[in-house]
């Protein structure tokens, strides 16, 4: 009773500190809100060309310190995001980046995670445009992992666009579309009412990723999914026509030379462009110039390269020129023209070398060693190091994204730490019995997020590992049963042997007829017939143990169910053919099918509200089937919209030729079929030349 009153008592003062708290805030609010007013429209006012080089540091920190001073239990992000887009990035490129240190110094002080996360995704955008992915990379993977815990989808999916447009420029394309995807996973999760410039701008990069990987059919899908995302008022805006620009590129790479032309005229045919957007009616002017070249209609070819050269020359687009002159050297050699084909080499190759553009320059070098085989071999030499070269320069700046994911990982365990370290000391000044309770939740919240960390851990584990761990698992099985074998032969054939020959002579002396020895030799038999049953008894269950089939991939399927279903406090039933020999499956069927039930027991988990699922699993000499049924709320099937696991399924099943169907309605569950032949033909392409390079 006493303890209850206690309880009751700790709490009232907490509820009554928690008011006055918010009245303080309140009556605090109305103070600082004239305050930061004023400091808005300094900000507004703020000129640094103005002013002297040495006051310029001083007037933005002093700008900052005020927006600090003006803070209740949050920083003005807004006010703090106005100021940095007041400071230009190419001019002021040290001031701005001190600006962004001294503002996360700040928000750190304060424990505002919305704010660190904001300011991140601004300073990511800050090093996008200074050409440095590594710095992207950096800002964008913290700014995630802020926002993931922090719950809030538009911001989450803010950021891993970022991330994912650094892992595109770093290439590492197929990382970089799983985090696109994760974007639009967040995106279709969030309310925020303006998610739709987010959805055209992940799936307009989803399309240059898939490009990259030469899936071009699936590249144009999602830029025709982007447009679907403009209203009707945007169907002459800027996106409208960027789209419609890389539509075209990637209908080119695909060969649909006359669709390619059709998207293109959209964008080169507004004459207006060239005025408002001269650099993207440039790129388009090109990608037109070069549809026709593929069409054969060589007499509007040159007008539009030499056109999109001239404006490029204008604008000082020094990075792209050389692809430029690429094109019109392709052109002229077409044309037989030799010497102007040379000319027109030589200068893209100068300017490559200098801009450091070496996709440009690998083109430029195999067209050379066409046009002037005289120098051949030279050029030859040329591209195999430049080839060289790109690779190591991949290699770096990979391995420069796996030392930032691990000090972010770093940053985040020890802020983790000062944050634990900071409540375990609020609760003590509290209470001891308050401490007890708060100590209970950390430690629960701690199992619990350790337990969604090996999740995901086990969802981004690789093929390779799964594959190995697989082979490992058999290996010890096989040992099981090798040994299993062994005890059997030496108990039937060793002791069991020897022990019938001791029952024949007990037998053969049975003929003296003392009544003493004829009862002991009695006694003696019934003992060995005794063991000799349970040896036999022992040797046939380990015969039937070592015969006994195992399937390393069912146990993986049975752990799989039991650490997400089961961690989920929902029922499961597996149900498989025990005659089938499911670790004879090919390991690209078995990862596929694994990652396709994962897949469903996730969404399960995530939307259905269930409380069991079973999966049912078969295999024939020509295929393997799977169903995962649940208990939930169903939904109603839509006609053409997938979601992004949708997607993911259709991917994987296309990939290796087999099918599958899903079965909902409102009320009642979801059942999902899945079947793969048991001998698939995976087909490489070979690798593209740069989009974004026109």
């Amino acid at each position: 009773m006493k303890i209850t009153y206690q309880i009751i008592s700790v709490f009232l003062l907490l509820l009554f500190l928690t008011g006055t708290s918010c009245q303080r805030t309140r009556s605090g609010a109305k103070r600082y809100t004239i305050q930061q007013e004023g400091l808005s429209q300094r900000i507004k006012a703020l000129d640094l060309d103005s002013l002297p080089d040495e006051n310029k540091s001083g007037q933005v920190i002093e700008i900052m310190t005020e927006l600090e001073a003006t803070a209740t239990d949050t920083l003005p992000r807004s006010l703090f995001l106005s100021l940095f887009d007041k400071i230009d990035a190419k001019t002021h490129t040290a001031l701005k980046r001190e600006a962004y240190r001294e503002a996360l110094k700040m928000a750190d002080m304060a424990s505002d995670s919305m704010a660190i996360g904001s300011f991140l995704i601004d300073l990511s955008q800050f090093y996008w445009t200074l050409g440095s992915p590594d710095s992207t990379f950096l800002s964008s993977e913290r700014a995630y992992r802020i926002f993931s815990e922090l719950d809030d989808p538009f911001l989450t999916a803010r950021s891993a666009y970022n991330l994912a447009a650094a892992q595109f420029a770093a290439s590492d394309y197929l990382q970089a579309e799983q985090t696109a995807i994760n974007s639009l996973t967040s995106l279709e999760a969030s309310t925020n009412e303006n998610k739709a410039p987010r959805f055209i701008a992940t799936y307009n990069l989803l399309g240059s990723i898939a490009s990259k990987l030469n899936a071009f059919d699936r590249a144009i899908e999602y830029r025709e999914t982007a447009l679907e995302y403009l209203s009707p008022d945007e169907m002459d805006s800027r996106a409208y026509y960027q789209i419609m620009n890389n539509l075209g590129n990637t209908q080119i790479e695909a060969g649909a030379y006359k669709d390619a032309l059709n998207s293109l005229e959209k964008v080169a045919g507004n004459t207006q462009l060239k005025e408002d957007n001269p650099h993207l009616y440039a790129m388009a002017i090109l990608n037109r110039g070069r549809a026709n070249f593929a069409l054969g209609n060589l007499e509007a070819v040159e007008e539009d390269y030499r056109e999109a050269l001239e404006i490029r020359e204008a604008l000082n687009e020094t990075r792209n020129l050389p692809r430029s002159y690429y094109y019109l050297a392709e052109y002229f050699w077409s044309r037989q023209d030799t010497s102007q084909a040379k000319d027109f080499l030589k200068k893209g190759k100068e300017i490559a070398l200098e801009t450091e553009e070496l996709d440009g320059l690998q083109d430029i070098l195999k067209l050379q060693m066409l046009v002037d085989r005289d120098n051949g071999a030279q050029y030859g030499l040329e591209l195999s190091e430049l080839k060289d070269s790109l690779i190591q320069e991949e290699r770096s700046l990979r391995d420069k994204f796996a030392r930032v994911r691990y000090q972010t990982d770093q940053y985040i365990a020890e802020n983790q730490f000062l944050s634990r370290q900071r409540m375990i000391w609020i609760w003590i000044a509290i209470g001891v019995l308050l401490l007890g309770v708060a100590l209970f939740i950390i430690i629960d919240q701690q199992i619990r997020n350790q337990k969604l960390r090996f999740l995901q851990q086990q969802q981004e584990a690789n093929q390779e590992i799964f594959n190995l761990m697989l082979t490992q698992n058999e290996k010890i099985e096989e040992g099981k049963q090798e040994e299993q074998k062994r005890i059997s032969e030496e108990l039937h054939d060793g002791v069991l042997g020897e022990m019938n020959g001791i029952r024949m002579v007990l037998l053969g002396l049975n003929g003296k007829e003392d009544e003493n020895s004829v009862a002991l030799r009695a006694q003696a038999i019934e003992k060995l017939k005794n063991v000799q049953e349970e040896i036999r008894g022992i040797s046939h269950a380990l015969s039937h143990a070592a015969y006994q089939k195992f399937s390393n991939f069912i146990v993986s399927i049975e752990d799989l169910l039991q650490n997400t279903a089961g961690a989920a406090n929902l029922e499961y039933d597996l149900e498989y053919d025990q005659e089938a020999d499911w670790d004879g499956v090919s390991g690209e069927l078995k990862i596929n099918l694994y990652r396709i039930i994962q897949e469903c027991l996730q969404n399960t988990i995530k939307h259905a509200r269930a409380t069991r699922v079973t999966v049912e699993l078969g295999a024939t000499c020509e295929s393997l089937e799977a169903r995962i049924r649940d208990n939930g709320r169903g939904f109603q099937k839509r006609r053409g919209k997938r979601g992004i696991g949708q997607k993911n399924i259709t991917s994987r099943v296309q990939r290796l030729g087999g099918k599958w169907e899903i079965e909902s309605a409102p009320g009642s569950g979801t059942e999902i079929w899945v079947q793969f032949p048991r001998r698939q033909t995976l087909v490489d392409t070979p690798p593209e030349v740069l989009e974004g390079s026109v």
